[in-house]
């Protein structure tokens, strides 16, 4: 990167360490936060983990968080991917997250939706522990299911690297990545029958590249339920998406304007209401 290409990589690190400020983060923390994360890659070692501890919605949210999974929370927390609170027409009550991460997205809904509960589906096991830390700091009502999700039940291998943001199934056509391993592949029926939920309010759905499959494949589950809200990544098809879920009712719509191409599908009627 030359001169002019670095000096405009730091303007955007300094806009988002005032906005990480804005949320009540010390006034350098995203700067250095940034900056330490580079270096760490550079010499291939491994990031300290850190507590963070942000105010969104008027709600204090406390995190296990690493410079790697710094995308991630400016996606949430800066460009407001998952702001619904005046965009769902009844707020939900059961949130099904798929690709649950550490669990930033779910703690950005439960600071909308003070009553949801969540079944949170993850197949990185670099994740779990992140995740069950994020649930008991910030009191969320939510269980995990350790698994990928699919259009239909079986084992397939997951493709990772040093980013636990990006994990992509040996399906999917993003990402190629340089470790595999074998990983349980879950339908949403099973997932649901198992725990318990005949139907769903909200799913939110960030898969790396298997969203078209999950959506267009043995979708009956999507009869049961009311909202989606998805990253639709480069590989997959928004209109074939858009097709698919319209024989359940739902529009597709883009929602935000954010660095990452998020979508949200509401019923045609439920809209009207809002």
């Amino acid at each position: 990167m030359g001169l002019a290409g670095s000096l405009c990589a730091m303007r955007h690190v300094v806009r988002d360490t005032r906005a990480f400020h804005r949320l009540g983060m010390p006034l350098f923390w995203y700067f250095n936060f940034h900056y330490r994360g580079r270096w760490h890659d550079r010499h291939s070692t491994n990031e300290p983990d850190e507590t963070i501890t942000l105010s969104y919605r008027n709600r204090t949210i406390r995190l296990p968080m690493t410079p790697v999974y710094s995308g991630a929370l400016k996606g949430v927390f800066l460009d407001d991917e998952y702001a619904l609170e005046n965009v769902l027409p009844v707020p939900p009550r059961r949130i099904l997250d798929l690709g649950a991460n550490i669990g930033m997205a779910a703690v950005a809904l439960a600071a909308q939706f003070a009553k949801s509960e969540f079944l949170l589906v993850e197949p990185d096991p670099r994740n779990i522990r992140r995740l069950r830390r994020t649930i008991e700091w910030n009191a969320l009502q939510g269980v995990i299911a350790t698994c990928a999700v699919g259009p239909k039940s079986e084992r397939l291998m997951l493709r990772t690297g040093k980013n636990p943001t990006c994990s992509a199934l040996q399906t999917s056509k993003m990402h190629e990545l340089p470790n595999t391993f074998e990983v349980a592949v879950r339908t949403i029926e099973d997932i649901l029958a198992e725990f318990g939920w005949n139907g769903v309010d909200l799913v939110k759905i960030d898969i790396e590249g298997t969203e078209e499959a999950l959506l267009t494949q043995n979708n009956s589950w999507l009869a049961r339920t009311k909202a989606l809200i998805l990253e639709i990544h480069p590989s997959c098809s928004v209109e074939a998406i858009a097709n698919a879920i319209s024989h359940y009712g739902f529009e597709l719509r883009r929602h935000g304007m954010g660095r990452e191409p998020v979508y949200i599908a509401t019923r045609k009627e439920a809209r009207s209401l809002c």
